[in-house]
Order: C-alpha cells, then sequence, then structure tokens
C-alpha cells in the first residue's frame, strides 16, 4: 500500500500504512471537500433529436445588441417558449405587416 509523502498533492482518500498485518481502508480527510453530485440539466434543454423532431436543422448565427438580446429571453420566459419559437413569431407578424401595406 502507498504511504502519501508530505508535499505532494492531497487525493480524496488519502492512504496511510496499514497498523496491523490486514489492511484497512483509508477513511475521507475531513479537511477536503466533498464532491457534490453534477447537477442534472433542466428538462427544459434540447438535445439534437428534438430538434430534428421540430423541423430545426438549419443553424443561424448573428450579432445584435444587448438589449435586443435581453428582450427576446425576457418574452421567452415570461411566455414559457423557446427563444427560436420567439423569433419564428416575430417573424411571421413582420411578414404579415408588410403583406398588409
Amino acid at each position: 500500500m502507498k504511504i502519501s509523502k508530505p508535499g505532494k498533492h492531497k487525493t480524496r482518500y488519502p492512504v496511510s500504512a496499514p497498523t496491523d498485518s490486514t489492511e484497512t481502508l483509508a477513511t475521507p480527510d475531513p479537511a477536503l471537500p466533498i464532491r457534490e453530485k453534477p447537477q442534472q440539466p433542466p428538462a427544459s434543454v434540447l438535445d439534437g433529436r428534438s430538434l430534428q423532431a421540430t423541423g430545426r436543422t438549419a443553424q443561424l448565427n448573428f450579432r445584435v445588441r444587448h438589449d435586443t438580446k435581453e428582450k427576446l429571453y425576457s418574452i421567452a420566459k415570461r411566455t414559457g417558449r423557446m427563444f427560436v419559437e420567439v423569433l419564428e413569431e416575430a417573424l411571421d407578424l413582420y411578414e404579415k405587416k408588410l403583406d398588409g401595406r
């Protein structure tokens, strides 16, 4: 069994020499932080399969002012819709406005 050398990296469970002829399990060092379980992503996060099911497979990248981005995300959050749905509806309404001229 390895014995931890002073000055080396701390391990989560420092190993010490056995006290008798049988090996004993190392106990966790209370000074070390306990690693928490990784958080699960929220259920609203979409993966590639969901995007294909909605027909949204094309990527669109563009820059906007910070306040425009905040408005879009705010509307999406208030209405419980995805960002892309708010953008699509805004585009549909703009198109109707142009056709009504």
